[in-house]
């Protein structure tokens, strides 16, 4: 009988505990709303398997703000952006052309061509490729950019067999230089 009457004000108290703080969140009317985000990735790698690659890095970079920003649709920006490096244009001109959307911040990421070197004698075959990607974060609203970045990321891989595929070692290469811009994009895109 006493277990039934200490589980039942245990459970009146937190039913009460959960409707003030519901009450406390309408009451504010200050719940948190989500940014928007336009994202373009542009790959100039221009290798055999750009598509995949392309891929990679839209389902990565996704992962960093699905749920936590609105994103808005890039499709229309990204041919003015794609075929070309901007890694070096200004803020003004990138900002122009994103400048009528309605979004609050521009995430531009880039990826480069690969720097391919390979190595051998007469037991093994090394292959090793750099990624590129260039990370630049705008505050659309305010007109300047929060943060710009290039991350070169090296993947080796070495086989007995004298065949490695380039694209493998590019796909290493890649995730690794993509994990580095989703912990900067976590870092330095304000919420």
């Amino acid at each position: 009988m006493k277990i039934k009457v200490v589980f039942s004000i245990i459970l009146i108290l937190m039913l009460f505990n959960l409707q003030v703080s519901q009450n406390v969140a309408t009451a504010n009317g200050k719940m948190r709303q989500r940014s928007s985000v336009i994202l373009i990735i542009n790959n100039i790698a221009h290798t055999n398997y750009d598509q995949k690659l392309t891929k990679i890095m839209d389902e990565s970079l996704h992962k960093k703000i699905d749920g936590i920003y609105n994103e808005a649709d890039g499709a229309d920006y990204l041919t003015k952006f794609s075929g070309h490096s901007n890694e070096n244009a200004s803020t003004k001109d990138m900002l122009d052309i994103v400048r009528d959307s309605s979004v609050d911040y521009f995430i531009y990421t880039e990826l480069q061509p690969f720097v391919k070197k390979e190595n051998y004698n007469l037991i093994y075959y090394d292959k090793s490729m750099t990624a590129s990607v260039v990370l630049r974060i705008m505050d659309v609203k305010n007109g300047k950019e929060l943060y710009h970045n290039k991350y070169s990321i090296e993947s080796t891989d070495t086989t007995d067999y004298w065949f490695i595929g380039n694209g493998s070692v590019a796909k290493k290469a890649l995730e690794s230089a993509l994990f580095r811009t989703g912990e900067a994009i976590s870092v330095h895109l304000p919420l």
